[in-house]
């Protein structure tokens, strides 16, 4: 089940970027990170009624600076999606995901390194050994389309 989940989050990924690059296409790119922004927000609001909020309300004084940082992921979010709409019409799709997996895993990597301390060496080679076979794959995939006089 749990496979079958990730590749529907794989799937929604690479159509949701190329969806936004052809809204982006005929409405501007501000417009288009709006639209993601809105989205993305009623998405979170409509959780939030649906689940309920778990955590009590805390004063200002008790916040630290890693939950001041929390409230940042809406901006940098937003950053994000307009870099990502406007480079993905100028990738082709393969190294647009390569590059969201290893951007990943990178960042996950050393927000897991700086809140914990600790530095997995599992995940970095799983990493490795899923960008070794994707660049066999596109290794693989450029020397078919080769004519057989160059080869």
């Amino acid at each position: 089940m749990m496979l079958f989940i990730a590749a529907l989050v794989g799937a929604n990924t690479v159509i949701c970027r190329y969806l936004n690059a052809i809204y982006a296409r005929h409405n501007g790119l501000s417009m288009s990170t709006l639209a993601n922004y809105v989205t993305g927000l009623a998405t979170a609001l409509l959780a939030l009624l649906v689940l309920g909020d778990p955590s009590p309300i805390q004063p200002v004084e008790s916040l630290t600076f890693r939950t001041v940082t929390m409230f940042l992921g809406g901006a940098v979010g937003v950053g994000l999606v307009q870099i990502s709409i406007h480079i993905t019409p100028r990738l082709p799709a393969f190294l647009a995901t390569l590059l969201i997996f290893l951007s990943q895993l990178g960042s996950g990597l050393l927000i897991d390194f700086w809140m914990t301390g600790a530095f997995s060496i599992g995940k970095v080679v799983g990493g490795a050994l899923v960008l070794m076979g994707l660049s066999h794959y596109a290794w693989v995939g450029k020397r078919s389309q080769v004519p057989d006089k160059a080869r």
